[in-house]
């Protein structure tokens, strides 16, 4: 169990570190995952979990694996739960090698069970730099499993833009996903899912130096949500990248 000191509205867990991470051809942010409530529908105070990087789950590849233990019961001061997180994870996968060709994705996965108000929940990634991608595509995938919990129903309402959000270049939008509320019966569980776009990859249009992703949300009182998701960008084929030069070209002729 947790207990939260409040530091400016916003409370931070004891155990936050600052360090830095890499490999060769990626860096890795010092922080892996955070997630952030916000009780009363997001007009009550903050509370926040992180987890630093460690070194010991990065592999000989440059890719990063973090998973959640053991089951985290957040509380506030007077110890009344907060919300639980059941399960999360971060997996970075960094293909930058010589001969290997070029791939970066983020997968950042959550379960968690809000307290007893409606919750508004942050999960954020880590953010992955790398060299200087250009001509690139990206494609992102998000899921998310609502359970009704204490038999009133459940409800699963996503930020403005979207409950998935996947980004690059320090905070520059790829795309949202999942618009829509989702809902739950009583003592039932709905899936939903979206991916952008929907088949292969699209065209980014600009050269990349970094990606992360986050999910913003409001989930009911003592209800269940759980998201998987992941956001991959990979170079142009070399085919479509000539082709584009030959057309500029021709364009030029004329």
């Amino acid at each position: 169990m947790i207990g939260m000191t409040q530091r400016g509205g916003v409370a931070l867990a004891a155990f936050a570190l600052i360090a830095t991470a890499g490999s060769a051809s990626a860096d890795i942010s010092a922080t892996v995952f955070t997630i952030t409530a916000t009780l009363d529908n997001g007009a009550g105070p903050s509370y926040m979990f992180d987890v630093a990087y460690d070194p010991s789950n990065l592999d000989g590849n440059g890719n990063f694996l973090w998973v959640l233990g053991d089951a985290v019961d957040v509380v506030d001061g007077n110890g009344i739960n907060v919300f639980t997180l059941d399960g999360a994870s971060v997996r970075i996968f960094d293909d930058s090698r010589e001969g290997m060709g070029v791939s970066h994705s983020v997968a950042l996965n959550f379960q968690v069970v809000a307290g007893m108000s409606n919750t508004v929940f942050s999960v954020d990634s880590a953010v992955l730099s790398f060299a200087a991608l250009s001509n690139s595509l990206g494609r992102a995938t998000a899921a998310v499993t609502l359970t009704d919990l204490n038999g009133d129903g459940a409800t699963y309402t996503p930020a403005a833009v979207g409950a998935y959000s996947a980004f690059y270049n320090t905070g520059t939008n790829f795309q949202d996903l999942i618009t829509s509320p989702v809902t739950a019966a009583a003592n039932s569980t709905t899936i939903t899912d979206d991916v952008f776009p929907a088949t292969g990859f699209a065209n980014i249009g600009t050269t990349l130096t970094d990606i992360e992703a986050s999910w913003n949300f409001t989930l009911s009182a003592g209800d269940l949500a759980a998201g998987t998701s992941n956001f991959e960008v990979i170079p142009a084929p070399a085919s479509a990248v000539l082709g584009l030069v030959a057309l500029a070209g021709l364009r030029r002729r004329r």
